[in-house]
Formats: C-alpha cells, structure tokens, sequence
C-alpha cells in the first residue's frame, strides 16, 4: 500500500518520508535483522511524553530516528521503526491504518516476528538481546535502546519518555533506566533532555534530606490523609448513631410530653446535621490532599512539575 493511505493527527503532518535529514538505511538481512546504518553513528529513541518528545534531533543528519508504535502521527521524521507487540494491529487509534502505514515505511521495522505483507519487518534479535542483557524487558523503549547498543552506536539519545504516569509505565521505568547504565557501562554517550524522568533524583539520599516543601512532604500529606480518615470515620459512625437516636425518639412520638419531644428531635437534628456537613468538608479536604499526594509523587518520580510554595 502507498503512502496516500496514512492517516494523519488532526495539526500534525506526521512522518515525512522524504525529510532531508533522513538517514540511508539498508536491510541486509530481515530474519537476522542485519542493518546498514549508513555510517551514522547516533540514534535518538522516540517516546510519546510531552516533556520532551519535540526536542528530539529530527533536523539532523548525524541521527537515526527510530519511532515506535503509532508515534509517526506526530514526529516529522523516522529512519527505523519498532513494532514489538505481538497484537501489533490490535487497540489502534480510531480513523488510522496502522497496517498500511508500516507496509509503506521504507525503514528496517523491529517486530516480534517477521509479518510477510510487512516488507521491511525485520525480526528482532532477541536471543541475541537476551544473551547480552538477560531477560529483562519490559517495555518498547527497552528493546528500542537495546537495539542503539547491540548495533554499536556511539551515542544514544532518548526523549519523549517519562514512565512515569501510572502503575503500567512506572513499573517499566527501572528496566529502561537499567538499559541507560548498560549503554554507559559500554561507553556509550546517552543523552537525556533536561525535561525527563529517567536517572534523576530530587535529593541525594544519605547526604541531603528530603526537600523543604512546607507542608508538601510526603509524609506529612500522608499523616494527613490518615488523620482525615479517622476522623471521618468518627463522625460517620456518629452521624448514623445519631439517626437512629431520631428514629427511636419518632417511635416515642406521643408517648413523650410535646414540648419535650420537640426539644429534644431538634437538639438531635442539629447535631447529626453539623456532623453531615462535617463529613462533607473531610471528604472534600481528603480529595484535596490526594491530589497534591499524586501531584507530589509524579515529582518525586522524575517529572518536570514545579512544587507550588
């Protein structure tokens, strides 16, 4: 299938196949994913993160750009292409052809498996990726970086990923990280934008301690979202016991002198009534509190979220 068949994100011209900083890469041999680089000797893997997914050096020819998945809806170039899921043309985006678009990428594309309509479908080496790392793999951009090592790349640029947006991504943030310190071990140059995730600490434990944030550690966000558990515990156990002192002083409704009564369903009433509000303000704050608790531990994981003083 041609290129005409690619559809594109609305405000995005996607991959441009003919992009004067493209690299000349070459596929030897598809079943062993042997590849001429065309002498270039970087490689820029490319991730979906916001923070730093349009830095990446698409406009220079020193770098392959390798993409993955169905990225090529917003980068402007890509010279190889990784594909690893074994459902690669399942959960696509709506409105796009994910198939006719690798069918006509003129790039070697990392797959599980040779795919025989998919003429530049390269296998993945993974016994050979396997024998060098172990088997530890738990995400593409793993096998993406892997691949800037086993090919003997000199530098390996990483941007557009973060891992850090739930559990799904975070768990597969340490394996990427632990590819980064292989690469250096090898003495390769990996280059991180300012604006990651990956390899960064807020603080050097053991040396520093845990920044001043006022009231916005995580600590004490946590001691107070279990104070407001318990107290809205209390006062929920109070509310409902106070409903049923109503309940029983209706059942004595005319056995109790009018005034009496009255007096004492309104004293009843209002009570309970402080207590409702009260828990209505305790959901509220724990709302709250949670929130900054997820905003503090995106933080705390890596992300560029300024800390609110």
């Amino acid at each position: 299938m041609g290129s005409e068949k690619i559809v594109h994100a609305p405000s995005s011209g996607g991959v441009d196949f003919d992009h004067p900083a493209a690299g000349k890469v070459t596929i030897l041999n598809h079943a062993d994913a042997r590849i001429d680089w065309g002498g270039r000797k970087k490689i820029a893997v490319c991730g979906f993160a916001s923070s730093s997914s349009r830095e990446a050096p698409f406009d220079d020819p020193e770098y392959i750009i390798l993409g993955l998945n169905q990225l090529y809806r917003h980068i402007p170039r890509a010279d190889a292409w990784i594909e690893i899921h074994r459902e690669w043309n399942e959960h696509v985006i709506e409105g796009t052809d994910h198939e006719g678009w690798l069918q006509s990428f003129p790039g070697p594309i990392y797959m599980s498996e040779r795919i025989p309509n998919i003429p530049n479908s390269v296998r993945y080496p993974i016994e050979r990726a396997i024998d060098m790392f172990s088997d530890y793999f738990t995400s593409t951009i793993a096998f993406g970086i892997a691949v800037g090592i086993m090919e003997g790349f000199e530098e390996i640029a990483i941007y557009g990923v973060d891992l850090i947006v739930g559990e799904e991504y975070f768990h597969q943030k340490a394996c990427v990280e632990y590819m980064i310190g292989f690469a250096n071990a090898k003495g390769i140059n990996v280059r991180l934008p300012h604006k990651t995730a990956l390899c960064k600490q807020m603080y050097r434990y053991g040396y520093e301690k845990e920044p001043d944030w006022g009231p916005m550690t995580m600590t004490n966000i946590s001691g107070r979202l279990d104070i407001l558990k318990e107290d809205h515990r209390k006062a929920l156990a109070r509310a409902h016991w106070l409903t049923g002192r109503l309940n029983e002083i209706e059942s004595l409704n005319g056995s109790l002198e009018a005034e009496k009564f009255a007096e004492r369903k309104e004293e009843l009433s209002n009570e309970r009534d402080e207590h409702l509000a009260a828990l209505h303000m305790m959901e509220g704050a724990a709302r709250e509190t949670d929130r900054w608790r997820e905003y503090l531990d995106l933080h705390l994981r890596g992300g560029d979220i300024p800390i609110i003083q």
